[in-house]
């Protein structure tokens, strides 16, 4: 394999490296959010099911 070849392969190489951590990073992030949104919708919903004085209630 000649010089240029072999750096060529490398710089795929760290190139998918670096491309598939990013891709990780961001699908924990995604997640992180999902939870976090959700944990927040749920938490509103119980309080507008307990509080008479929510708007929306009769």
């Amino acid at each position: 394999m000649d010089d240029s070849t072999r750096l060529t392969a490398e710089h795929d190489q760290h190139t998918y490296e670096l491309t598939l951590k990013m891709w990780e990073q961001r699908n924990t992030t995604l997640l992180f959010l999902l939870l976090v949104v959700g944990a927040a919708e749920s938490a509103a919903w119980c309080h507008r099911k307990r509080c008479s004085h929510s708007p929306g209630r009769k």
